[in-house]
């Protein structure tokens, strides 16, 4: 195997244990032709100095570039600007807070060469903070992840995302083919989104990364950003993405079907819009093929959209915990 895999590691304020096992852990990789690519978000020198002498430390058997953001740019223009400077066939991308299964990159390359994929991805083993097993599986710790694999993929991920940053490897000039990353969109489903486009997804049903859960990145954060009540729900989840989905036509190279694809998706969201504005028998219809599509979300939004607003926020609240 002559590939060469760039690894792309974003930091910011780690904890320097959960960083200290990360880097071991890509120190330690089977795979030999691989060069580290690491950017650190701080814009803070202490900071920084502190970083480069614990990757000084620990990465002795693998080469490595280490930079600093001049400010704050945040995780997704980081990973673009990492993106942007790596150089070699595959690109990985790297949490500062997991651990990688030492034989991951190997058996990535092998996968991605052997099918002849645009990206490949694994499952996850969850931890939490003391490095204790939660989950032998992240899809099974999170019912709501669905893995897939195969082509014509795009029609799932203009509608949701089941791949993990840490957990994927892809061709790098599709991944520089995605760039600028959307800023809406979180790095791993925008490179997802765009790796769809054509060409095989492939994942590899083992888990490959340790995938930490700890106090500041606990699932709950995440379930209904952005959305405390049911009167946030329009406007703070439905809306803007219906707004982030309309962007699409204009930054991706669709083709008449994909086109139609969105044109469906936005049409969904629409019904959905008009459900919670005015749940009747006729709006109802017009969420048929959005409970075929998705009949878990469906089916939540129908009753906490029916319950009185009370329990409906007792829903909400339940779900973000």
């Amino acid at each position: 195997m002559n590939k060469e895999v760039a690894v792309l590691l974003a930091v910011y304020y780690p904890n320097m244990t959960f960083l200290k096992q990360q880097l071991r852990s890509l120190n330690d990789q089977t795979y030999n032709k691989m060069r580290i690519y690491i950017c650190d978000d701080s814009a803070n020198e202490k900071e920084y100095a502190s970083i480069s002498k614990l990757v000084q430390q620990e990465l002795t058997n693998k080469p490595y570039i280490l930079f600093a953001n001049a400010q704050n740019l945040g995780s997704t223009k980081t990973f673009e600007r990492l993106t942007q400077l790596a150089q070699g066939d595959y690109v990985a991308y790297c949490d500062q807070d997991d651990i990688w299964e030492t034989d991951k990159i190997e058996k990535q390359v092998i996968t991605i060469e052997h099918t002849q994929s645009r990206l490949v991805y694994s499952h996850l083993r969850v931890i939490n903070a003391q490095n204790d097993v939660i989950s032998e599986r992240f899809s099974e710790y999170n019912p709501r992840i669905e893995m897939v694999e195969g082509e014509n993929l795009f029609s799932f991920f203009v509608r949701r995302n089941c791949v993990t940053g840490c957990s994927l490897l892809m061709d790098s000039a599709v991944a520089k083919q995605a760039m600028p990353f959307h800023s809406e969109y979180v790095h791993d489903h925008w490179l997802a989104l765009h790796a769809s486009l054509s060409g095989k997804i492939t994942c590899i049903k083992e888990s490959l990364v340790q995938y930490r859960l700890h106090g500041d990145n606990q699932i709950g954060s995440t379930r209904l950003y952005g959305v405390e009540n049911i009167e946030d729900y329009v406007p703070n989840k439905l809306v803007k993405e219906y707004d982030k989905l309309s962007t699409l036509f204009d930054v991706l190279p669709l083709t008449p079907q994909q086109k139609e694809v969105l044109e469906a998706e936005l049409k969904s969201i629409q019904a959905r819009i008009d459900w919670f504005k005015k749940p009747s028998a006729s709006t109802y219809r017009a969420l048929k093929s959005f409970r075929k599509e998705d009949a878990q979300l469906a089916k939540f939004e129908t009753v906490v959209r029916l319950l009185p607003k009370k329990w409906a926020n007792k829903v909400i609240r339940k779900i973000k915990q």
